[in-house]
C-alpha cells in the first residue's frame, strides 16, 4: 500500500503564494489548547484532512509550514482555495493526542510553527466561528523537516448536507474519512472498497456532491466516504477491484473530517 497527496508540490506551492499574497487533535478528539469548541453543528461545516507533507526543507528551515484550504465538492479536493481567514487555530498533536503546539492562520490561511521533534503528527484545524468544520491531517515529518502541507476544510454547512443527503448516520466522537483513490495519477474506478473500524463505504453514485450511498464501486471519481468512523491511526481497510483485493490503511480523528489519498 503507498500512501500519497493529493496535491501535487506546484499546486500547494501555488497555495502557499497566494495565501501569503493576500496579506503581504487526537485521543478523545479535543482540539489542541486554545483550539476552540469543535463539537455540534451550526449550520456550516468543519473539515479533516490526511495528506502527508508535499515537500521537505532539507534539513534547513526549522519549522512546518502550509496553507488552509476550502473544498467545496469533496468529489475534488485537488479545487482547494486558501481560506480568507487570519483567526483559524492551527495545532499540532503528537499520535498519542498530546498537543505539541499552536498558531494561528494569517489573513490568506496560511501558517507556520516550529519543527517537531516526533516523526509523525496530528495538525488540526479549529474555527472559533465555527463556519469551517473542525479538520485533522495525518503528517509524516520527515527528518529533515516537512513544509508545504495543504489542510482542507470544508463549511459546517456542507458538512451537514453531506449527512443528511446520504442519510448517514454520525454519532459524537466518530469522525468521517473521505477517501481518494487513485492508479498511478488517474482516479480509480471500479473499486470496492471494505469497511473502516466498522463502517460502511459510501460512493459516488449520485453525480452531485451532496449524494452518496452504499451502492458499489467507485465512479471515475474514485471516491469513497466512510461515515461515523471510531477514531484510530492507521486503521485497515481492504480495496477490491477486478477480483483482486489488497489491504491498505487510514486514519480518523474524533468529530472530525480526514482528508484521504491512496494509491491502489
Amino acid at each position: 500500500m503507498r500512501t500519497g497527496s493529493w496535491l501535487s508540490a506546484a499546486t500547494v506551492l501555488a497555495l502557499i503564494l497566494a495565501a501569503c499574497d493576500g496579506d503581504k487533535t487526537w485521543g478523545a478528539g479535543q482540539p489542541p489548547v486554545g483550539g476552540g469548541n469543535h463539537g455540534g453543528s451550526t449550520g456550516e461545516t468543519e473539515a479533516d484532512a490526511e495528506v502527508p507533507p508535499i515537500g521537505d526543507d532539507g534539513g534547513a528551515a526549522p519549522a512546518v509550514s502550509g496553507v488552509v484550504c476550502e473544498v467545496v465538492d469533496v468529489r475534488f479536493p485537488g479545487n482547494c482555495t486558501p481560506v480568507g481567514r487570519a483567526d483559524l487555530v492551527v495545532g499540532i498533536e503528537d499520535t498519542t493526542g498530546s498537543p505539541l503546539d499552536t498558531t494561528m492562520t494569517l489573513a490568506g490561511g496560511a501558517f507556520s510553527m516550529p519543527k517537531p521533534t516526533v516523526d509523525t503528527v496530528w495538525l488540526t484545524i479549529s474555527d472559533p466561528l465555527h463556519i469551517y468544520h473542525f479538520g485533522a491531517q495525518v503528517v509524516p515529518i520527515r527528518v529533515q523537516g516537512a513544509t508545504g502541507v495543504a489542510v482542507p476544510v470544508i463549511k459546517n454547512g456542507y458538512y451537514d448536507s453531506i449527512i443528511a443527503a446520504s442519510m448517514a448516520i454520525q454519532n459524537t466522537g466518530n469522525g468521517v474519512v473521505m477517501l481518494h483513490l487513485e492508479h498511478g495519477d488517474t482516479p480509480l474506478a471500479n473499486a470496492v472498497l471494505g469497511p473502516l473500524r466498522g463502517a460502511t463505504a459510501y460512493y459516488d453514485r449520485m453525480g452531485d456532491s451532496v449524494t452518496f450511498s452504499t451502492q458499489t464501486p467507485t465512479t471515475t471519481t474514485g471516491f469513497a466516504v466512510w461515515f461515523d468512523v471510531p477514531p484510530a491511526l492507521n486503521a485497515n481497510y481492504n480495496v477490491t477491484v477486478g477480483g483482486v483485493t489488497t489491504p491498505h490503511v487510514g486514519s480518523g480523528y474524533a468529530d472530525a473530517v480526514t482528508f484521504l489519498s491512496d494509491v491502489n
